[in-house]
């Protein structure tokens, strides 16, 4: 029997708002764990709070989206945000008494990016292709005085890696193409002992080597970290 249009539309409509629906209280649960688990610091919460005061009325995701609607060479640019919750676990395989210097490709609105530099005082930088984000980032830098930390309105592909102790990406849309390229200037630039926490794709290589992969919660659900070592 075949279902009417309209009542398939409607079923397709509930659908949606589920999911939605859904994401919203996935979303929420999260940000309360991260509440009770990190505001204790008060930069950190200042910080947040002043990133949830920036979007609250134009949000992150619209402006990404606009953003790919108004560059439609950017297929793979789609938002997603990575959790404090997650790069927290993450970071507890790693040595990061070695480390001092972390890069996040593709930062938003540059959460994570504060995050490190503030929980654990690593000089980080952040880079985007959105101007919006950088700029309020930036803003932010000013607001409170932070040290150590800046955020570059640039192609990841203009920048040298090589200063990296911690690269961050979350490769989940990025394309072949995008994905090979990177392998590519991973292997070549980044030094020995660095470490890659890669979301949804392994960079392995003969020089880069996967110590675990951790199953994690994200804006969009749960996935795969990787966390790799170069050799």
């Amino acid at each position: 029997m075949k279902i009417p249009s309209v009542l398939k539309n409607l079923i397709d409509d509930i659908f949606l708002l589920y999911i939605n629906i859904s994401n919203s209280f996935y979303n929420f649960f999260w940000f309360i764990v991260e509440i009770i688990k990190f505001y204790k610091n008060p930069k950190l919460r200042k910080i947040d709070i002043e990133l949830f005061k920036i979007y609250s009325i134009r949000d992150q995701f619209t402006i990404a989206n606009e953003y790919k609607e108004n560059n439609q060479n950017l297929d793979d640019l789609t938002y997603g945000e990575a959790t404090w919750y997650s790069i927290d676990k993450a970071i507890k395989f790693i040595k990061i008494e070695n480390c001092r210097n972390f890069l996040e490709l593709g930062c938003g609105i540059g959460r994570i990016s504060f995050f490190m530099n503030i929980k654990y005082n690593l000089n980080s930088i952040g880079v985007d292709l959105i101007p919006e984000f950088i700029n309020n980032a930036n803003k932010i830098i000013d607001k409170f005085n932070l040290k150590n930390i800046k955020f570059i309105n640039e192609n990841w592909f203009n920048i040298n890696f090589s200063f990296a102790d911690i690269v961050f990406i979350a490769a989940t849309c990025l394309d072949n193409k995008t994905l090979k390229l990177l392998k590519e200037k991973f292997d070549n630039e980044l030094k020995s002992n660095s470490y890659i926490l890669s979301v949804s794709f392994p960079f392995e290589t003969k020089k880069i080597k996967k110590i675990t992969t951790l199953n994690l919660p994200f804006s969009w659900g749960r996935a795969d970290l990787y966390i790799l070592k170069k050799l």
